[in-house]
C-alpha cells in the first residue's frame, strides 16, 4: 500500500514508462511508410529538427527522439543516430521505433486517393508491415480534389463527376471496400462545410459508411471560438439524427479540449471518443471530469521517429495529472496500490479506446 507522496510519485512515473500506449491520431501513413522503404525516418527526423527554432518544443523532443536511437548528445552528430535504423529492415525498423516510444499501437492512414494507393493496402494486407498499425481510412485527399474543383482520382483511375451526384454512390461503395479491406480501425476526414460537394460527400458517403461498418468518424476541432462551437454542434445534430453513428474527437490546444469537456458531459456522450492531442491539456480538471474516459495524448507525428520523443514528454505530463488524481487518497490515508494505478494507467492508455471501439 502506497501511504507516502514521494513513494507515490515513484510509482505512478514507474508505471506510466512501462505501460504500453496507443497513439490515435498521427499524420503517417501507409503510403509513406512503403516508400520510404525503412532508412530515410531518422534522415527525415534531422530535417525536421534542422527546420525549427533549436530551443522550441518540438525541438528539443525530436532531440530526445534522436538520443533514444542512440545519439550521444555530447557529440553534438545528429547523423549518428540514424546508423541503427537504417541497417534494420522496414517492418523491423517500426518494431524497434514502437518499442523505443512504449507503443503497442499506432494509427497509420490509408488513403485510397493517394497515388499508389493499391500497391500500398496490399503491402498492408500481406503483413509487410506491424500488426501494431491502426488503420484509419482517411479521405484527405480526395477532400483537397473537391475543394479545388480538381480532377477525382480512385485506384482504377478517374471519376467522372456528375450534376446529380451519382459520382459519390461509387466512392461510397470504393470506400467500402477500402474499410474492409484495410481493416480500417477508424474513418478519418476534415470537416464539412467548404462548398456543396463537401457536403454532398459527408451526407451521401462519410456518415453512411460509418452508420453501416460501425467505425466511428474521426475529426479535429479547430481552436477559433465560433468555428468550434458550430463543430460540436453539428456533431450532437448528428448524432440525434442516427443512434448508431460515433465519433473520436481530438483536440488540440488547451481551448479546443475545455470546450469538448463541456459539451462531451451530455446523455451522448458515451459516443464521442475524446483525443486531447497534446498532453498539456490534460488538466487536473479535466481528468476530474473525464476521470480515464479520454485518450491524453496523440502525438500528431509526420515522422515515425518522433513519436518517442513526444511520447517521452507526454507520459511525464499524464503522470503529473495521474499523480494529482491519487494524491487526495495518499492525504486522506486511505493509501493506493500500486494495481489500481496499474489499471488506471492501462485504461487512460489505450484500455479505454479498445472497449469504446468494440461497442460497434
Amino acid at each position: 500500500m502506497i501511504r507516502d507522496k514521494e513513494t507515490l510519485r515513484a510509482e505512478v512515473r514507474d508505471v506510466m514508462r512501462k505501460t504500453g500506449a496507443l497513439d490515435l491520431w498521427t499524420g503517417l501513413s501507409v503510403d509513406a511508410m512503403a516508400k520510404d522503404a525503412g532508412n530515410n525516418g531518422a534522415d527525415a527526423l534531422i530535417a525536421l529538427y534542422s527546420v525549427l527554432p533549436p530551443l522550441s518544443d518540438a525541438a528539443m523532443r525530436a532531440l530526445l527522439s534522436l538520443e533514444r536511437m542512440g545519439m550521444d548528445p555530447a557529440t553534438r552528430d545528429m547523423n549518428a543516430a540514424g546508423m541503427e535504423a537504417q541497417q534494420k529492415a522496414p517492418a523491423e525498423r517500426l518494431e524497434w521505433v514502437l518499442e523505443l516510444a512504449k507503443l503497442r499501437g499506432v494509427a497509420c492512414a490509408v488513403d485510397p486517393f493517394e497515388s499508389g494507393a493499391s500497391e500500398s493496402l496490399v503491402r498492408l494486407q500481406r503483413g509487410d508491415f506491424s500488426d501494431k498499425l491502426l488503420p484509419a481510412l482517411t479521405v484527405e485527399t480526395l477532400q483537397r480534389a473537391l475543394m479545388r474543383d480538381a480532377p477525382v482520382c480512385g485506384p482504377d483511375g478517374e471519376i467522372e463527376r456528375d450534376r446529380n451526384g451519382a459520382h459519390l454512390i461509387r466512392i461510397a461503395e470504393l470506400l467500402a471496400q477500402w474499410a474492409k479491406a484495410a481493416r480500417a480501425r477508424m474513418v478519418r476526414a476534415t470537416w464539412p462545410g467548404v462548398g456543396l460537394e463537401q457536403d454532398m460527400l459527408m451526407r451521401y458517403a462519410l456518415l453512411p459508411l460509418c452508420e453501416e461498418s460501425g467505425l466511428p468518424l474521426a475529426l479535429e476541432l479547430s481552436n477559433r471560438g465560433v468555428e468550434l462551437e458550430k463543430q460540436l454542434d453539428w456533431v450532437i445534430g448528428v448524432l440525434r439524427s442516427s443512434p448508431k453513428l460515433r465519433f473520436v474527437l481530438a483536440a488540440r490546444t488547451a481551448r479546443a479540449a475545455e470546450a469538448l469537456m463541456a459539451r462531451w458531459a451530455q446523455p451522448m456522450g458515451e459516443r464521442i471518443f475524446p483525443v486531447l492531442a497534446t498532453g498539456k491539456c490534460l488538466a487536473q480538471e479535466t481528468m476530474g471530469a473525464a476521470g480515464t474516459l479520454v485518450l491524453p495524448f496523440a502525438s500528431g507525428a509526420a515522422v515515425l521517429e518522433q513519436t518517442i520523443g513526444d511520447w517521452v514528454e507526454a507520459r511525464r505530463e499524464i503522470s503529473q495529472a495521474l499523480y494529482d488524481r491519487c494524491l487526495p487518497l495518499v492525504k486522506m490515508g486511505w493509501g493506493v496500490e500500486r494495481e489500481e494505478i496499474e489499471a488506471d494507467a492501462a485504461i487512460l492508455l489505450g484500455g479505454n479506446w479498445e472497449r469504446f471501439s468494440a461497442r460497434a
